[in-house]
């Protein structure tokens, strides 16, 4: 983490992830209006890659991305329904891993 200089009221750093399995390196500008912790940023931007990983599956899973936008309307509904399916396939995941737990040899 480094702190990145500024005129403007608030705390800027430049933080520098790397991914343990791929080796790949995330940047992130962060900014508070406080102070944080070192803690606090890592989590923050640990998160995102959650928030990655649950739009491509999403994409994969339900067609989040085969919309045609026309209408903001339409879009909604479309983000909605697929946002919805994808939320039913992870919960009925969920009860059938924790009704048959994988046996390990």
């Amino acid at each position: 983490m480094a702190a990145i200089a500024d005129h403007r009221p608030g705390h800027r750093h430049l933080l520098v992830r790397r991914n343990r399995r791929t080796g790949e390196l995330a940047f992130y500008r962060c900014y508070a209006a406080k102070p944080v912790p070192l803690t606090t940023l890592v989590k923050v931007a640990g998160r995102r890659w959650t928030v990655e990983e649950t739009f491509q599956s999403g994409k994969g899973l339900t067609g989040l991305d085969e919309h045609q936008i026309r209408r903001w309307t339409s879009w909604h509904r479309w983000v909605t329904l697929s946002m919805l399916a994808h939320a039913f396939l992870a919960a009925a995941t969920a009860h059938e891993r924790a009704r048959r737990p994988t046996q390990t040899n």
